[in-house]
């Protein structure tokens, strides 16, 4: 069974007036980094990285969907984690 891990990325939304509306981290203890994030119509956010097992050489494509309220929807792996 696979074990979903969030990447080490720090997300933080503010308001027009530079409140900070939320922020989150979402991390995992090996070599991972956030590359783009783009807003959903409907308030979501889908968060575009990369990461790196340290059992595994190669970057796999890690992609998640996160709500209006900084909570992981779904998070995707595309590669070979933990070859």
């Amino acid at each position: 069974m696979k074990k979903l891990l969030p990447i080490f990325i720090l997300l933080f939304f503010s308001n027009l007036s530079a409140q900070v509306i939320w922020n989150n981290t979402y991390s995992k203890p090996d070599s991972d980094s956030g590359n783009a994030v783009f807003e959903k119509a409907n308030g979501e956010y889908l968060v575009l990285g990369s990461s790196r097992s340290r059992f595994n050489t190669d970057y796999d494509i890690n992609v998640l969907l996160i709500d209006a309220n900084g909570d992981i929807v779904w998070d995707r792996y595309i590669g070979e984690i933990g070859r």
